[in-house]
């Protein structure tokens, strides 16, 4: 075949007996030292790659002046002959999305640019595989345009050479199309353009000569994809519009960003979008119901939530199916309850219910699991122990739940699932206490678990779950405007929470935290994006971690991510303790996504969920001012001030930690039309 530098044939390594393609520079290319070059460039680029999507390059030859590279011979069809007139179901384009966008973030980490992603570019091999093709526009960061890079275009033969635009003009940025030297985020419009048409069957940009197409690349918005395929996912459309932002800030900071976001709709399913508090999963939720305390004493109350805790957080690690909130079964503590009711109020397949008798250094616990559907009991069991084999114990009871519920686990993810437990039992009692005072809620609560927790790591330095849980009272308390210096508070959350994985990899909740506090100390957006995924790989059932997870992604400009895992949050914890705060964030995220109607709703929302958090009011009076509701907009803004009066702009600046002033700045005009004087 022909591609804008030369031909490619089929051929045979006659010394390796493989099958290869020839890339043959074509003459009039060969005869320019500047095309050559390019051609060479390109060797080069592509050579340093290695990736499972990314063809490969053998040798790079020269005999009597022919000038040609060896490469992976790639069977297959290109997705322009692949993609169906309507566009493709959502399984089939995500295996086509993935690993393209994989690809690009591979690329593109060792400073390699495609600058012609299109259809025609793009392979499935005979096994489905994606490869991506002809990196023969790759430029090096590093280099600058060269004077004579050519326009071409598959769809519009008549395209003229236009000095130093190189591409494919359906498929170009606007600063390719402008003769900019752009970065990797042209890959990404162009990938955006792509995916548009997967999905759609149709290019988002059109024009019946190259002059009326450019224009509309330049300027036009396309029609939206979820108008034009409603039944995928409105994430999706989410994905592709910011990836088509003519402004390459606005799009996807990186490849792997994007990759991202596409892989959590494989999960979600088509249609699955928005924000029913009782979405049912996929797999069945277990809800563990607080564990009755039958002591004599009712003192050992801390101890029977402490077991409740513990099992809800050894279940949450095992990945096959959610674990819902503690907050959302405390309204069940103490009351007689019907299981099949329960499962339905909390949306949860199976329930754990148990009991707890602690007398001097024996326990006697009881446990069983019920299925929420028909009320039958799964399973129930009793042990009697002493109190040192309680880690144990713990374990014992929750492999039993789960083996009950998914007898076909492997022995593997039971290991996983299994932490370590703290050595000294001391410490570990302070733990327990700190973990009521911090569900408290309430400042003499928070004081009173820091105390608690310190005594726990002065007893056993080396406690990753004492350091962690520290960091989250710390946290909780600086944001709830309890701390005298909340920069000395975050930097102490980073140090604990830095310390505490250090010690336990696998602690999700130390990761949670490093990565806030990355934010809120070092404006580290990357290293909070970083952590606050481990978290969630770590522990899926954690709303706390998608929580902030989307902090992080929302102050980094990644709204399209950030919206969904807030669903989740809300999804996985009816009851969340926090509920007025993640709908605050999601009015946030909406509201700089521009969707206005949505970033109202979550902030009405979010005032009548939780009256006194001012964030709620913040983000009421912003959306309706950007809506230009200004009377409503100034009312709105008289009921902060009176809640929160030292509200002002150095406030805004030191907690809207935005990663682009552009994003501040619109944050703050809206406060503006409100009235507020910055």
């Amino acid at each position: 075949g022909k591609g804008g530098m030369g031909e490619v044939y089929v051929a045979l390594d006659t010394k390796l007996h493989r099958r290869v393609a020839l890339k043959i520079l074509s003459p009039e290319t060969a005869s320019s030292p500047d095309r050559r070059r390019r051609f060479e460039s390109e060797a080069r680029a592509v050579a340093t790659l290695n990736h499972p999507s990314i063809v490969t390059i053998h040798s790079i030859e020269e005999d009597q002046d022919t000038f040609f590279l060896t490469m992976e011979l790639v069977e297959g069809k290109t997705l322009a002959e692949l993609i169906p007139e309507g566009g493709m179901d959502l399984e089939a384009l995500l295996e086509v999305a993935v690993p393209l966008a994989d690809a690009l973030g591979a690329a593109h980490e060792r400073g390699v640019i495609h600058k012609d992603i299109k259809p025609a570019n793009v392979m499935l091999d005979s096994n489905r595989r994606v490869k991506v093709l002809d990196f023969g526009l790759a430029k090096l960061r590093q280099e600058e345009p060269g004077p004579d890079a050519i326009l071409s275009s598959d769809a519009l033969p008549t395209a003229t050479q236009a000095g130093t635009i190189a591409g494919t003009v359906p498929y170009m940025s606007p600063e390719q199309l402008e003769g900019k030297s752009g970065d990797h985020r042209t890959d990404i419009f162009s990938f955006g353009v792509v995916l548009y048409e997967l999905a759609t069957g149709q290019r988002p940009f059109l024009g019946e000569s190259p002059a009326a197409l450019i224009s509309s690349i330049l300027r036009d918005s396309p029609e939206p994809m979820d108008q034009v395929r409603p039944d995928l996912p409105r994430e999706l459309a989410r994905i592709i519009a910011r990836c088509l932002e003519k402004t390459p800030e606005r799009r996807w900071a990186t490849a792997g960003e994007m990759g991202a976001a596409l892989r959590s709709l494989s999960s979600s399913g088509p249609g699955a979008t928005e924000t029913d508090d009782r979405t049912v999963f996929r797999r069945p939720a277990v809800a563990v119901l607080p564990f009755a305390n039958l002591s004599d004493d009712p003192e050992q109350e801390y101890f029977a939530d402490g077991m409740t805790q513990d099992i809800i957080t050894a279940l949450s690690y095992w990945r096959w199916f959610p674990v819902i909130a503690r907050n959302s079964t405390l309204a069940y503590k103490g009351k007689a309850v019907n299981v099949m009711e329960v499962g339905r109020e909390l949306g949860a397949g199976y329930v754990v219910e148990g009991t707890v008798r602690k007398v001097g250094e024996k326990i006697r616990i009881t446990a069983q699991l019920a299925d929420a559907s028909t009320g039958h009991q799964v399973w129930s069991q009793r042990y009697d122990r002493q109190l040192t084999d309680v880690f144990a114990l713990q374990d014992e009871i929750t492999e039993c739940i789960v083996s009950s519920i998914e007898p076909e686990l492997s022995r593997a993810e039971q290991q996983r699932a299994l932490r370590k437990p703290p050595e000294n039992l001391d410490a570990w009692s302070c733990c327990q206490r700190a973990m009521a005072e911090q569900w408290k809620t309430s400042q003499a609560g928070y004081t009173e678990a820091i105390r608690l927790l310190r005594e726990a790591i002065d007893r056993d330095p080396n406690s990753s779950f004492a350091l962690s849980m520290l960091a989250n009272c710390i946290y909780e308390q600086t944001m709830a405007g309890w701390s005298d210096d909340p920069q000395r508070s975050f930097g102490e959350v980073l140090e604990r929470a830095s310390r505490s994985v250090e010690l336990d990899d696998g602690d999700w909740l130390g990761h949670h935290l490093k990565g806030l506090g990355f934010l809120w100390t070092q404006r580290d957006y990357d290293s909070g994006i970083a952590e606050g995924r481990r978290a969630i790989a770590l522990n899926p059932s954690a709303a706390s971690a998608y929580h902030g997870s989307a902090c992080v992604l929302t102050y980094s400009g990644n709204f399209v991510e950030s919206i969904p895992a807030l669903h989740t949050v809300l999804r996985l914890d009816p009851h969340y303790r926090f509920a007025g705060s993640a709908l605050a964030d999601l009015s946030l995220s909406h509201m700089m996504e521009r969707e206005f109607d949505q970033a109202l709703e979550f902030a009405e929302k979010a005032v009548r969920t939780q009256p006194g958090f001012v964030r709620g009011h913040q983000r009421l009076a912003c959306c309706l001012g950007h809506l230009g509701r200004e009377e409503e907009a100034r009312a709105a803004l008289k009921k902060l001030m009176q809640r929160q009066p030292d509200f002002s702009l150095q406030y805004v600046e030191a907690t809207y930690p935005f990663r682009q002033s552009e994003d501040l700045k619109f944050f703050l005009d809206g406060l503006r039309v409100a009235g507020f004087d910055s």
